[in-house]
Parts: C-alpha cells; sequence; structure tokens
C-alpha cells in the first residue's frame, strides 16, 4: 500500500510541475503556436500522471527517498520481520515498543489507502453516474433527421473529412446547442428549436465532424479517469479544463484551415448565435460546440489570429515538444524496486565469486534502500561454511551511516565444521573485508560495515549482545587504496581488483 500511494503522489507531483510549466508559457504561446499543439501537449501530462516509467535515477524517484527516507531498520529475513529503529539496542527489550510504531506507521499508509479509495471510487461513480443518467434522459428525446438536404449536407461534410464511418444525426430538446454525443457510438445532436441555414449547418457538421475523426472524447473520458485518480490534486483539475478550452480552439482551427477569410467570418457568427442560444458544459461524454460563453472572446481572438504558420515556427513547436517531453521523462516518479524472482538465473561475468554485473543492478545512494542493501547482502559470499546471514541493521538517522550484517551457525547443515577463526588476518576476515569493498562500491553514502558472528542459532529475534565478534570496516581506509567514484560504475575495475586481491590490498 504504502508503494502503490508513494508511486501515486510522485506521479501527481512530476504531473503537477509539467502541467504548472504548460500553464506558465501559456500567455507566451498562446497565439503563437499552433492551438492543436497546445491541445496536444497536454497528453505528456496525462502520460506522466498515469505511468510510473522512469530512466533510472530521476528528479521525483530521488525527492520522494529524500524526503519519505526509510527509517532506521533491522531486517529479520527468516520471519520476514521489518522493525524501525533499533540498531544500538537491546533488541528482546526494544521490540515491543517498536512494533507499537511499524503497527501505527502500518495504520496510517492503511488509513491513507483508504481515504485515496473512497476518494477516487467516488468520484468515478459521480462520473459515470452523471454521464448514465444523462445519456439515458438525453437519448430518450432523440428524433431520427430525415430532411434530404441537411443528411446531403451532412455526407458532404463526412467526405470533405474523408470519414469513412457513417455518424447518425438527430434533433433533440434537450440540446441547447449543437454537440457530438455517445463515446461508443458518437451521434451528432441539434437542437429541436432552431433550424439552420446551409452555411451554418456546414460549420456545424465540419466541427462536430473534426471531434468525431480526432476522437476528442476518449481524450475527454482519459483526462477525467486521471482526474478521479489524481482527486486531491488542485493542478490536475486546472489542467483537465485547459485540455476541455484546448480541445474548442484546436477544433475551430482544424475548420477554419478549409475556410476562405469570408467563410472565416460566417463561422464566427455561428458561435456567436450558439452562445446566445445557449451554452452549458455537457457531460463527458458529450463534445458541444459552444460549452462556454466567457471562452467565446478567446475563439474569436483565435479565428481571427489564425493563419499558415512559417517553418520556423513548426521547429519551434517540435523542439518545445521534445523538450517538455523529456523533461516529463526525467522529472521522473517513485519506483518500488522488485527484487528478481527466485529461480531466475543470473546472468554476467563472475570476478572472484561476486556476479558483479548482477549485484550492480541493486547499486544505490541511500543506506537506507532496504530493498536494495538487502538484495545487494543476499548476493555475497558467506564468509564461511560455518555461517549464514540472517539479520541486517541499517543506521541511517545520523552519521557515521552503517550497515551490520548479522551471521549465526547454519543450523540445517548436516556436517558442521567447526567454528572458524575470527582474527583480522583470517581467511573469514579476508573474505569480510572483499565483502565490505563490493558494499562501499554499490551503496554511495555507507559510511563503514561491520560483520558481526554468534556462536549458536538465534531464536528469531535479533539479540545483539549474543553478537561476540565483530569485523568493521571504514570506508576512509579503503578510500586510500582505491577510487569509489570510478568502481562504483566501472564493474570491471572493481572485479579486477577482487581477482587480484593481495597484490591490490598488501599487507
Amino acid at each position: 500500500m504504502s508503494e502503490f500511494l508513494l508511486t501515486l503522489l510522485s506521479l501527481s507531483v512530476s504531473g503537477a510541475l509539467i502541467a504548472l510549466l504548460l500553464l506558465a508559457i501559456k500567455p507566451i504561446v498562446r497565439y503563437r503556436l499552433s492551438q492543436s499543439w497546445q491541445y496536444y501537449i497536454y497528453l505528456i501530462v496525462i502520460l506522466r500522471l498515469l505511468v510510473p516509467i522512469s530512466p533510472g535515477p530521476n528528479f521525483i524517484g530521488g525527492w520522494f527517498e529524500r524526503v519519505v527516507p526509510p527509517a532506521e531498520r533491522v531486517i529479520n529475513r527468516g520471519a520476514d520481520i521489518i522493525v524501525s529503529g533499533i540498531a544500538g539496542t537491546h533488541a528482546p527489550t526494544a521490540l515491543p515498543m517498536l512494533a507499537k510504531q511499524m503497527q501505527a506507521q502500518t495504520s496510517v499508509w492503511e488509513m491513507l489507502w483508504i481515504v485515496w479509495f473512497i476518494g477516487a471510487a467516488a468520484m468515478f461513480i459521480w462520473k459515470g453516474y452523471g454521464y448514465m443518467r444523462f445519456r439515458g434522459q438525453f437519448s430518450a428525446g432523440h428524433r431520427t433527421v430525415t430532411q434530404p438536404n441537411v443528411l446531403a449536407m451532412l455526407d458532404d461534410c463526412r467526405r470533405e473529412l474523408q470519414i469513412g464511418a457513417r455518424v447518425p444525426l438527430y434533433r433533440n430538446a434537450l440540446a441547447p446547442t449543437p454537440m457530438l454525443f455517445g463515446l461508443l457510438r458518437p451521434a451528432i445532436v441539434l437542437p429541436d428549436n432552431r433550424n439552420y441555414d446551409e452555411n451554418e449547418l456546414r460549420y456545424i457538421f465540419l466541427h462536430e465532424l473534426t471531434h468525431f475523426k480526432r476522437r476528442d472524447l476518449w481524450y475527454k473520458w482519459l483526462a477525467q479517469l486521471t482526474q478521479c485518480l489524481h482527486w486531491f490534486n488542485p493542478v490536475v483539475y486546472l489542467a483537465v479544463r485547459e485540455i476541455d478550452r484546448a480541445c474548442e480552439l484546436s477544433c475551430d482551427e482544424a475548420v477554419i484551415k478549409r475556410l476562405s477569410p469570408k467563410e472565416k467570418q460566417g463561422y464566427g457568427n455561428t458561435l456567436i448565435a450558439m452562445a446566445a442560444s445557449g451554452s452549458y458544459r455537457p457531460a463527458a461524454g458529450a463534445r458541444a460546440m459552444s460549452e462556454e460563453k466567457r471562452h467565446l472572446k478567446e475563439r474569436l481572438t483565435a479565428i481571427m489570429k489564425s493563419g499558415k504558420r512559417s517553418a520556423a515556427i513548426a521547429i519551434v513547436s517540435f523542439a518545445l515538444a521534445t523538450l517538455i517531453g523529456c523533461g516529463a521523462l526525467f522529472t521522473g516518479s517513485f519506483v518500488q524496486d522488485r527484487a528478481r524472482p527466485s529461480g531466475e538465473p543470473e546472468s554476467g561475468k563472475v570476478y572472484a565469486g561476486y556476479n558483479l554485473e548482477e549485484i550492480a543492478k541493486d547499486r544505490t545512494k541511500y543506506v537506507g534502500d532496504n530493498s536494495k542493501v538487502l538484495h545487494l547482502v543476499e548476493q555475497l559470499p558467506a564468509p564461511d561454511p560455518y555461517y549464514v546471514q540472517r539479520y541486517i541493521a541499517l543506521q541511517t538517522s545520523q552519521q557515521p551511516y552503517g550497515l551490520t550484517a548479522f551471521y549465526e551457525p547454519d543450523s540445517g547443515a548436516n556436517d558442521v565444521p567447526p567454528r572458524p577463526d575470527h582474527g583480522p588476518n583470517s581467511k573469514l576476515a579476508d573474505i569480510c573485508r572483499q565483502n565490505a569493498l563490493v558494499l562501499f562500491a554499490m551503496i554511495d553514502n555507507v559510511d563503514e560495515i561491520t560483520f558481526a558472528f554468534r556462536s549458536g542459532p538465534s531464536t528469531g529475534q535479533l539479540d545483539q549482545s549474543a553478537y561476540d565478534a565483530h569485523l568493521t570496516f571504514l570506508r576512509s581506509d579503503f578510500a586510500r587504496h582505491v577510487d569509489f567514484n570510478e568502481i562504483a560504475v566501472n564493474i570491471e575495475k572493481l572485479g579486477q581488483l577482487l581477482e587480484n586481491w593481495d597484490s591490490s590490498f598488501p599487507d
């Protein structure tokens, strides 16, 4: 739940930033770039709000990792328990209090998820029910248009726009203005209380058929669905309103490209007549030729300023769209990393027993990134066959940031060897030192790494006092011999250090 909500919130922030950018440049591009560009550019916002895809490290994902950091954690692999804040304490005495803290944190996320779900479901039901109710009442008043001249004009406009499908034509007393109605089976609906001359019919049909050809109703529904998912974000409401506004402006622009200067004036007069006869905001499954009178002035101004745009404007439009698209992509989102499924074969070259290509997939900037850190430790070789790794503890609340891996005897082994030597010059210590180098290379901000060992198996809870042998390694000691900035990104160099260990780190 928490990962889902964090991903949703990061998408909401990321999409809002792109939407605010578009709203900020609106006064600059309003009459300079095409209205179609200003309409379809919001698809980038919609996709950013819906699709949690990011190319590796990104601004929003990193920001969420810093602002909503994992607390100091102890991870019990055997019991699959994650408890916060017990590093440096005696676990049995700390666990009851920490369990309550964990339950409280879980309850907060559950409550937030319930609040989001209720809000999203309520808005979706409200919009869906509103549309179904409107459709039922509205469709009941349909009267099929049978006048030959009107149908002939509709067919002429359909052929002019190269639309093969036939679009039904109705009259309806509930329609205050001409509209395209219906998501799955769109139809053009004319008001029943008014007759139109031949020119007006042509303008109306060209306008509504343009909506039909561009599938604007599907775009509108996608925007409405996005609004339901991000009902808590006021910027999304502004973006959806802007999509509605830009839709009509871009439709006007597409129509008047086919008209002569005199016809453009007639088209504008038709819009004025539609606004005078009544305007309203239809349901999500409809597009009306005149929805809101307050937008009429802007539409008429856009018609007067319309004209053929230069190649330079086309290049600027493409470049700006590309820039905004790349910005949306690299703004990114928070995405919970998924470990490789069990049983899936590993790939990559092995250096001195380390599959660095696979290990590097979990490289992270923060020791608090517990899922990646746990997976990194899991992929390290055991310091000795006598031991298995059972717990890890992460120190993330203050510097020096640290990681402790806890080992205990392998109780499942049939032939348990004698307990190995833990001295600083032992083979076990040498393997721990190699493991520490790999972890320092893969976790940017970890300062010290400790390997702790106990003589007997644990009871299912971490008791740090039972670990009687410790080996601690400092990043600063390794930094005298290696460049972590280099080996963190060059696994071949790291592999060479591991394969030539004695010469790389002489005693």
